[in-house]
Formats: C-alpha cells, sequence, structure tokens
C-alpha cells in the first residue's frame, strides 16, 4: 500500500501499488475503482439506457445513486461494501435506509 491519505478527518484511503493492483487483478481493481469513482453524467445515461427516463444532472448525487443501488440488490450492496473497504482499510455498513456509509466498527 501507498501512503494513505486524510479524506476530511472520516478515514484514510489508501492508493494501491501496481505490484498490488496485478495480485488483486487488474479488472477487479479498476472495476472497483470505476464504482466509486461514478460521476453525475455516467449515472444519468446508464438510468436513461435502462430506464428511458431523463433525470435532470442536478438531481443526481454519486453516492446517493450508489447507495440506493444497493438497497435494491443485495449482491450489489455486498460489492459496493468491498469495494469501500479494499481502499478504506476498514470496516464497511452501507445503510440504505437512512442513505449513509459506516466506517469504521459499528
Amino acid at each position: 500500500m501507498g501512503v494513505p491519505t486524510k479524506f476530511n478527518d472520516i478515514c484514510s484511503v489508501y492508493p494501491f501499488k501496481v505490484k498490488e493492483i496485478v495480485e488483486m487483478g487488474s479488472n477487479l481493481y479498476y472495476g472497483r475503482l470505476g464504482l466509486l469513482l461514478l460521476n453525475e453524467v455516467e449515472i444519468v445515461n446508464t438510468i436513461k439506457e435502462k430506464t428511458g427516463e431523463d433525470i435532470p444532472i442536478e438531481d443526481v448525487h454519486p453516492l446517493s445513486y450508489l447507495i440506493q443501488s444497493a438497497a435494491a440488490n443485495d449482491n450489489f450492496l455486498l460489492e459496493l461494501q468491498e469495494t469501500f473497504a479494499t481502499f478504506l482499510k476498514e470496516e464497511i455498513l452501507v445503510l440504505p435506509k437512512i442513505n449513509a456509509v459506516l466506517v469504521g466498527p459499528p
């Protein structure tokens, strides 16, 4: 692991070294990284593709979108928790009912 960066005094984000990416598998690493880097435009496009619905970009909040997507799919909930844990190196709970992510032990 590289040197962690403190995020809003909430947690530390750990960068991966190339060797660690190779060991994890680049597809898995980049898939998890891409999930956390989703932006409003990508989300609006995904919603349009899946539902045909036009959502105003100002109504899209990436973290809320991920959390609410996790509420609808237990497998995605586990994947999202694993994704956060990959980069934070802490226990993670995604709590869709209150639209929150708990970092660290409950």
